[in-house]
């Protein structure tokens, strides 16, 4: 994206690093984390973008899982 360009930061995706504080460092943790929580629910994710250089939060409803 433009701005991760403008910034000078790599683009390596964004890396969930931790769920309501919680950190998680694998997507096993993360799933188990999220499968104590239900449809609706409001969760704050911590996020880091390509190698770290930028962080951030930001609050994310739950959804129905799709069949």
């Amino acid at each position: 994206p433009a701005l991760i360009t403008r910034l000078g930061v790599a683009w390596g995706g964004h890396i969930i690093t931790a769920v309501d504080g919680t950190p998680v460092t694998s997507v096993a943790e993360l799933n188990a984390y999220l499968a104590t929580r239900t449809p609706g629910q409001t969760v704050r994710l911590s996020v880091t973008i390509g190698p770290g250089v930028l962080s951030g939060e930001t609050n994310v409803t739950l959804a129905v899982p799709a069949r």
